[in-house]
């Protein structure tokens, strides 16, 4: 199967609607987004003081 699939690859590395993409390695290589931290909401609290359980992180 692998063989098959290589020699498919190979024979389409001609064609460039049929070869496989190559990234844009000039636009990967500037990030796109400025994040300064991973989290970007304080936990919502309840009025126990402690963060509710019962709301979704998503």
């Amino acid at each position: 199967m692998l063989g098959a699939a290589h020699a498919l690859e190979q024979a389409f590395a001609s064609n460039p609607e049929l070869a496989r993409p190559q990234p844009d390695m000039l636009k990967l290589q500037t990030p796109s987004v400025d994040l300064k931290s991973i989290v970007t909401d304080p936990p919502q609290m309840s009025l126990g003081g402690q963060a509710s359980s019962a709301q979704n992180a998503v």
